[in-house]
């Protein structure tokens, strides 16, 4: 069993002070978009041989290592800009 002092009772708190911080109130908090609702899910299916060549290449990035899914997501992007460099080419 653990003994422990009696808690010590705390006095109620001035009702000016109290209605002071009341109305002081605060600020709300900024209106920033969520990033979270621009991106969408994606069940993406990859043969195994593939996706063990994106671990590897993924573990050779140095000095900074990056996840997977920034790795594809980089690879998607580059592949986007050089369609659209050659589709503004025709």
């Amino acid at each position: 069993m653990t003994i422990t002092t009696k808690p010590k009772t705390v006095k109620n708190p001035d009702e000016a002070i109290v209605q002071k911080l009341i109305n002081k109130g605060g600020s709300v908090a900024a209106d920033t978009p969520v990033r979270s609702s621009q991106l969408t899910s994606v069940l993406l299916r990859i043969p195994a041989d593939m996706l063990a060549q994106i671990d590897a290449s993924v573990k050779r990035r140095h000095p900074v290592r990056i996840s997977r899914q920034t790795w594809i997501i980089e690879a998607l992007y580059a592949r986007l800009v050089e369609e659209e460099k050659t589709a503004n080419m025709i």
